[in-house]
């Protein structure tokens, strides 16, 4: 049984947008265990790439949306 290139990409979308939230989360908790180890700067810099990860989550859900268009 094959299948279709669609369903691949939906099957690799999901993968992704949820191993990225897995990402993000931990990256969240490294940064809230830096600033209660009063490292402030590396939390922030932490919280920055847990927002860019956010950032790009949201293309991959809009690419996963376009595909129902």
């Amino acid at each position: 049984m094959s299948v279709d290139f669609e369903t691949k990409a939906r099957i690799r979308l999901e993968h992704w947008i949820n191993h990225g939230r897995e990402h993000r989360d931990e990256y969240l908790g490294l940064a809230e265990e830096l600033a209660a180890a009063g490292r402030a700067e590396a939390a922030a810099a932490i919280r920055e790439m847990a927002a860019l990860t956010g950032r790009g989550l949201d293309s991959l859900a809009r690419a996963l949306a376009a595909l129902d268009d």
